[in-house]
């Protein structure tokens, strides 16, 4: 058998600030308003060099942007980084672990959980690079906190995702219950 010179992924690790916003930037108002738009930044990002700061400091802005966007329920500007035919794979452990296809499936979903709860937020607490320039995969550390609606309880629970990206759209993601779990997905480790 011959060996091949196989070169082992690097990542980026980046830790996060939580950021809260209750009403839209001008960006996102833009970005919503002129989707087109929105994929050419998207894709120009993309195209950076794994290790370059640019690149870094706009996944960073787009992850708090997303998930500020998730926290005050505002699905317009939480889809504008998926691509149209997104898969997204909910952990194996969930009541319906079945791929969910689309951005109104992703959506649909994501409005379902969150409306379980009265209130809810999300706070990012690290976002790995370890990607490339054509399969961007990002792996984000996120802790939910919130009260759920049915019981009034308290929860807190952590959430690992992997974000397969191409052309700076995600078109995969994967829900895992540890972050060791999403980061041998990705073929890395601690």
């Amino acid at each position: 058998m011959s060996q091949e010179n196989v070169e082992p992924t690097r990542a980026v690790r980046i830790p996060l600030v939580p950021e809260t916003r209750r009403h839209r930037t001008l960006e996102e108002r833009v970005l919503v308003r002129f989707p087109g738009l929105a994929r050419r930044l998207n894709a120009a990002w993309a195209r950076l060099p794994q290790h370059s700061r640019l690149r870094r400091a706009i996944l960073v802005r787009s992850v708090r942007q997303a998930f500020a966007a998730l926290n005050r329920r505002d699905f317009d500007v939480l889809v504008i980084g998926l691509d149209p035919n997104v898969v997204y794979h909910p952990r194996a452990d969930e009541p319906d672990p079945s791929p969910h296809v689309g951005r109104d499936a992703y959506e649909r979903l994501v409005d379902g959980f969150v409306e379980s709860f009265s209130e809810v937020t999300f706070e990012v607490l690290e976002v790995i690079d370890a990607g490339d320039h054509v399969f961007a995969s990002t792996v984000l550390h996120v802790v939910l906190r919130g009260q759920a609606s049915a019981s009034g309880a308290g929860v807190s629970d952590t959430y690992v995702f992997v974000y397969k990206s191409r052309d700076g759209l995600i078109v995969e993601a994967w829900e895992y219950r540890t972050k060791q779990e999403a980061l041998e997905a990705v073929g890395l480790s601690e």
